[in-house]
């Protein structure tokens, strides 16, 4: 047990500003999904990220503060790509209404691109994500911490257009292993109204400093960089 409570206090310390990662668009999350860990209140983050689709390499570049307490706020430009469509800015918001306890999913609101700028039919991308712990403790991986294996469950609109859940999982201090499912997708240069399997890694160059790299529903190819500071 006492081995257990220090490998459970590592990942707490060291792996904390990992999973504080923002996701493709920005928000913090996993590939193109929010997930239930926000920025504190002065951390920063930034990333750049493209997926390479049909020929098209839709290009992302974002970042995000933590405003306040349990309050996440960004902003980024994305440029989809193709033709006859601009880049355009969007917005990003994340507020964590119940945090998880032993018994109890945590419960996170927001809203991926406010304005709809990123999908197809101009809806913005509200969603509401249930997150829970699916290993009790941590365990051991070839020497290394482990945090327990995160479930999250997920609904909007919007670039969601439906339900979305997602599974992660830290497997040491510098590696997360991340597999998400969107019933129905609507992003400009992306997807378009169609379900989608994702399957990402997120290594840990430096404490602040990570790469990414997607294999999105089989086909394209994501990858990109992201600058996470905590206390700026």
């Amino acid at each position: 047990m006492r081995r257990l409570f220090l490998i459970a206090m590592a990942v707490a310390m060291i792996s904390g500003a990992a999973l504080a990662a923002p996701s493709y668009f920005g928000i913090t999350g996993n590939i193109l999904t929010p997930d239930d860990v926000l920025l504190s209140p002065g951390d920063f983050s930034a990333n750049l990220h493209s997926v390479d689709h049909d020929r098209n390499t839709p290009l992302i570049m974002a970042a995000s503060v933590g405003a306040a307490e349990n309050l996440e706020l960004g902003l980024g430009n994305f440029n989809p790509d193709l033709a006859g469509i601009s880049s355009s800015t969007f917005v990003n918001a994340k507020y964590a209404i119940l945090r998880e306890t032993q018994r109890m999913p945590s419960v996170v609101i927001g809203a991926t691109d406010l304005s709809g700028e990123i999908d197809l039919d101009g809806d913005p991308g509200f969603f509401v994500v249930f997150g829970k712990n699916l290993t009790p403790v941590a365990t051991d991986i070839a020497g290394e911490p482990s945090a327990p294996l995160r479930g999250m469950l997920g609904f909007g609109g919007g670039m969601y257009n439906g339900f979305f859940a997602a599974l992660d999982w830290t497997l040491t201090p510098r590696v997360s292993a991340m597999a998400e499912f969107i019933s129905s997708a609507n992003i400009g240069g992306i997807a378009s109204d169609e379900s989608m399997i994702n399957l990402g890694v997120r290594l840990a160059i430096t404490n602040d400093l990570r790469v990414d790299a997607a294999l999105m529903d089989g086909n394209d190819m994501g990858f990109g960089i992201s600058y996470t500071m905590i206390g700026f």
